[in-house]
């Protein structure tokens, strides 16, 4: 018989459901390409993606502004 779940385990799962529910799998495609585009960038770079220092965010938006404003919006809420 398996043990009853622990309540931080059924608040995880429900934090879970409620993330994956939150955006579209469009928008949570985009937010994973954008996030790998970033972490790509920081490695090239020299920088750490994780905890992401503002000034890494700007120059990472700076480097890549020839793109669309809505994607460099885009961008900086996949590194926040």
């Amino acid at each position: 018989m398996p043990s009853p779940a622990k309540p931080a385990e059924i608040a995880l799962a429900a934090a879970i459901a409620y993330a994956q529910g939150a955006d579209a799998a469009e928008t949570r495609r985009a937010y994973a390409t954008d996030w790998r585009d970033f972490t790509t960038w920081c490695v090239a770079t020299g920088l750490a993606p994780l905890p992401a220092a503002p000034e890494s965010i700007a120059a990472y938006l700076a480097a890549r502004r020839r793109r669309s404003v809505a994607r460099a919006r885009r961008r900086a809420a996949a590194a926040r």
